[in-house]
């Protein structure tokens, strides 16, 4: 009985203050962030193509890592997958061990195999 007292004072004392301090979210508000995310979404996809049309592999790498690094790769799985097929067909004259190392988790995690001594 007590723990029930408790509880009925607790939800006495918040109420639903925080179910009234949000705002209904208006059909028009709505729809501009739904063309928003649409316009956001093909700029991404235009950074593909322009990566893959310059021969960008370091750029298309980090796209990707950032992509699933903010959850978003779902939304762009076909340009994902011909990126790190063209990254996986293309040789990557690079030094720098990020790259590199970028590059080899990326395409482990796709299922290519790619030797850990290259």
């Amino acid at each position: 009985m007590t723990l029930f007292v408790r509880w009925h004072i607790f939800t006495q004392v918040w109420g639903d203050y925080f179910i009234r301090s949000v705002a209904p979210l208006d059909m028009n508000r709505h729809a501009c962030m739904q063309q928003r995310v649409e316009k956001l979404k093909e700029e991404v996809r235009q950074m593909f193509v322009r990566n893959a049309l310059d021969h960008h592999l370091e750029e298309d790498l980090n796209l990707v890592d950032t992509l699933q690094r903010l959850g978003l790769a779902y939304h762009f799985e076909k340009e994902i997958n011909e990126a790190l097929a063209h990254i996986h067909d293309a040789r990557l004259d690079s030094e720098d061990l990020y790259v590199v190392s970028l590059r080899f988790r990326l395409l482990r995690q796709k299922g290519y195999n790619i030797p850990s001594g290259n």
